[in-house]
């Protein structure tokens, strides 16, 4: 991170996010990191998953998605 007024460090910010994923073992594909303003980062991790009884309906994979939201706080 940098100074208040310049909030989030995006490159820092991400790498983190993304090595801690890899880290609990979320390929790295799966991570998408992104920053709606200068002090929030939001990470999304995807993951897709072969489904057995879906294929009757039509489908042949599960997608689960999870959200994780930062805000810099200073105080």
């Amino acid at each position: 991170t940098g100074p208040p007024a310049e909030g989030l460090d995006a490159d820092t910010a991400r790498q983190a996010a993304i090595a801690h994923a890899a880290a609990l073992g979320v390929p790295v594909a799966d991570v998408t990191v992104s920053f709606p303003s200068r002090d929030v980062v939001v990470v999304t991790i995807t993951e897709r998953r072969p489904a057995t009884f879906t294929r009757l309906a039509g489908s042949s994979s599960l997608v689960a998605q999870a959200e994780g939201r930062a805000r810099l706080e200073y105080s």
